[in-house]
């Protein structure tokens, strides 16, 4: 029921928004690197767009290393919205999802 849960409303609208804008990567097969409890996928397609997803399945955050040649590229968060720079080393919440999205140059 929306209108007594208006904030599920609100999570499912923003979980959605980041499913459609990921259209262009399923299909297409992804790099799967386990590191502890953290798991990390990687989707490039032919243009050079790429996906980058991190899932923590651990109740306490997490530190995980993006690929090296990925560090010091800018990336939009894809629940958010927000551009940051990806850094060396990232702390990883307990239980967070997280996408980044880089277009443009090979990724």
């Amino acid at each position: 029921d929306w209108t007594s849960k208006s904030a599920y409303q609100d999570e499912y609208s923003r979980l959605m928004t980041a499913y459609r804008e990921t259209a262009k990567y399923r299909g297409h097969s992804p790099e799967i690197k386990l590191t502890g409890n953290v798991a990390a996928l990687r989707y490039r397609t032919s243009t050079g767009k790429g996906l980058l997803i991190y899932v923590n399945t651990k109740s306490s955050s997490q530190q995980v290393n993006p690929p090296k040649e990925l560090v010091g590229k800018s990336v939009k968060d894809l629940m958010d919205g927000s551009t940051s720079t990806l850094q060396k080393s990232m702390n990883i919440g307990s239980y967070e999802y997280r996408q980044a999205r880089r277009s443009g140059t090979r990724f």
